[in-house]
């Protein structure tokens, strides 16, 4: 899973943070969250979050982050590893999602994009999401944001996400 890769990537942009639960029966073993991990909201696990790594693959990538998009909850800015149980909202079971802004997350090295381009999570050696990095997606059906700044050749991104699942503005 996502453990071990907390890196800040909010860069600007009003957060609008919520605090959603989270599984605290793992102990940080399955379902462990880093900051700046997108996260998605399991239904079927009592409404908890989770980082994208731990997003059921389903036929391909395209297909994968169709099914992504909607749950997609926004950026964790907050730790989960089973050992931080004081950490604010923690103790009280609720982990901290920014559900809007501009992050800058990784992308393959010599990526370029244009502003305004959509972007979604990219996959992992094997059949999996990346929690922390993004691809060009097709169209907004596979998108959790657009490009906030056009880069050529680089290995980050910047993105203003659309935190699908809390219906803050997709246009």
């Amino acid at each position: 899973m996502s453990l071990g890769n907390d890196t800040f990537r909010y860069r600007n942009g009003d957060t609008c943070p919520v605090q959603v639960a989270f599984d605290q029966t793992t102990g940080g073993g399955a379902f462990p969250i880093s900051i700046g991990d997108m996260c998605w909201i399991d239904s079927s696990d009592g409404f908890k979050v989770k980082a994208a790594d731990a997003f059921a693959w389903t036929t391909n990538l395209a297909t994968t982050q169709q099914n992504f998009a909607p749950v997609f909850a926004g950026v964790s800015a907050q730790l989960w590893d089973g050992t931080n149980l004081q950490a604010y909202g923690i103790k009280d079971g609720l982990l901290r999602i920014d559900t809007a802004g501009v992050f800058e997350f990784a992308c393959a090295a010599n990526s370029s994009f244009n502003a305004g381009d959509l972007v979604g999570p990219d996959k992992a050696a094997g059949n999996a999401l990346l929690s922390q990095q993004v691809v060009a997606v097709s169209n907004k059906n596979q998108a959790i944001g657009r490009v906030a700044r056009a880069v050529t050749g680089a290995s980050t991104v910047q993105v203003e996400i659309f935190a699908a699942k809390f219906n803050l503005g997709f246009n």
